[in-house]
C-alpha cells in the first residue's frame, strides 16, 4: 500500500504518466511538501492533543498519520494561551502548568454550560481554593437570582474581595 507520508508521488500515477518528464519532475518536486503536510496533520488534532488521546482511539487514517509522525505532541504554551483566550477560560490565573491550562481549556465548554448557576459559583470558589462555602438561594419575583454565601474560614478582606469578584463573574446575568 502506498502512503502519502512516504512521499513517493510517482508510484501513485499510472505508468505512462509517471514516465513523462514533466509529470516526473512535478511529482519529485512536490513529494517533500506532501510528506511535510502529511506529518503536520496530527498537529491539527488540537482536542486530541489537549486530552492526551492515544492513536489507538482514532480513525484509522488519522492513526496511521499520527503513528508515522511519532505520536501526538503536547500542545505548546502559546497554543494553550490562544485557546484559553478563544474559549474565554474563566480564572486562567489559577493554572500554574501547561497541563492545568490544558484541563481548563478542555473543560471550558462544560464550564460555560453551568455558568450562572449555584453549581458554577461553588465550582469557581473551589477552583480558587475556597471550600466549605454554602450557597443559600431565596430570591423571588424580580430577585430570582439573589443568593447568600455562608463564608466559614474566610479571614481577610482580600479573600472577601476575591470571593465577591468570583461570584460576580459566575452569577446569573
Amino acid at each position: 500500500m502506498i502512503k502519502l507520508a512516504d512521499g513517493d508521488v510517482l508510484s501513485l500515477l499510472p505508468a505512462h504518466i509517471a514516465q513523462d518528464p514533466a509529470f516526473a519532475a512535478t511529482g519529485t518536486a512536490i513529494a517533500p511538501f506532501l510528506q511535510e503536510l502529511a506529518h503536520a496533520i496530527p498537529n491539527l488534532l488540537v482536542f486530541a492533543r489537549l486530552g492526551g488521546q492515544q492513536p489507538a482511539n482514532m480513525l484509522p487514517p488519522l492513526r496511521r498519520l499520527t503513528e508515522a509522525r511519532g505520536g501526538l505532541k503536547k500542545p505548546e504554551t502559546a497554543l494553550l494561551e490562544s485557546l484559553a483566550w478563544q474559549f474565554h477560560v474563566d480564572f486562567r490565573e489559577v493554572a500554574e502548568t501547561d497541563d492545568q491550562l490544558a484541563a481548563l481549556v478542555r473543560n471550558a465548554i462544560p464550564w460555560h454550560r453551568i455558568k450562572g448557576t449555584p453549581a458554577s459559583i461553588r465550582a469557581a470558589l473551589e477552583l480558587c481554593g475556597y471550600s466549605g462555602i454554602t450557597i443559600e438561594e431565596d430570591g423571588e419575583g424580580d430577585f430570582w437570582a439573589a443568593y447568600q454565601l455562608g463564608l466559614s474560614g474566610v479571614t481577610g478582606m482580600d479573600d472577601l474581595a476575591r470571593i465577591v469578584t468570583i461570584c460576580r463573574e459566575m452569577q446569573p446575568a
